[in-house]
């Protein structure tokens, strides 16, 4: 959320090496990955165990606990 508006606004800020170190805009963009992985994984591990049991019982009540009916 914060790379975009650095990106534009701060360009010259954001490509910038401080003392050798990688640029700003690049560990931002490095922390926006981890964190979007980040919430991929638990949005997947709240899909599983909220989503999941419910489905599997629909799909068992109406005989294709299999899931080949779609």
């Amino acid at each position: 959320m914060v790379l975009l508006p650095l990106s534009v606004l701060a360009r010259d800020a954001t490509g910038a090496r401080i003392a050798g170190e990688p640029a700003p805009g690049a560990l931002t963009r490095l922390s926006q990955l981890a964190a979007t992985f980040a919430a991929i994984r638990r949005h997947e591990r709240s899909a599983r165990r909220s989503v999941d049991p419910p489905a599997r019982r629909v799909r068992q009540l109406i005989g294709t606990a299999g899931g080949a009916a779609r």
